[in-house]
């Protein structure tokens, strides 16, 4: 049996088609792996964004809760020892056109 040389053009074609088939299939294999990252990480962004709309909903009803009038008078009353004005304590002046003001007590009239 008589074996036949392959010519060398014929070996550097089948190199070059067996080199391009597996940069092919390894920038597929990372085309997919990277889809497959950035599908988790865009997940994981999610999940923090709603955590984080969750957290700004949560300050904004204790801020409501902490800035609520009852809660403010409660605490000047009680803790401050404020009270209601007494008669003539607060002073009022006709207002000036367009002006309206409240003037404290003690202030020049």
């Amino acid at each position: 049996m008589v074996r036949r040389k392959k010519s060398r053009a014929a070996f550097l074609l089948s190199l070059l088609a067996v080199t391009v088939a597996a940069a092919a299939l390894t920038f597929y294999l990372w085309h997919l792996n990277e889809m497959t990252r950035l599908g988790y990480d865009t997940a994981r962004v999610e999940e923090e964004i709603a955590a984080l709309k969750e957290d700004v909903r949560r300050l904004e009803t204790r801020k409501a809760e902490l800035l609520s009038l009852e809660r403010v008078e409660r605490i000047a009353r009680e803790q401050l020892g404020l009270t209601d004005p007494r008669p003539g304590q607060v002073l009022f002046r006709s207002p000036a056109a367009g002006e309206s003001r409240v003037l404290p007590t003690g202030a020049p009239r």
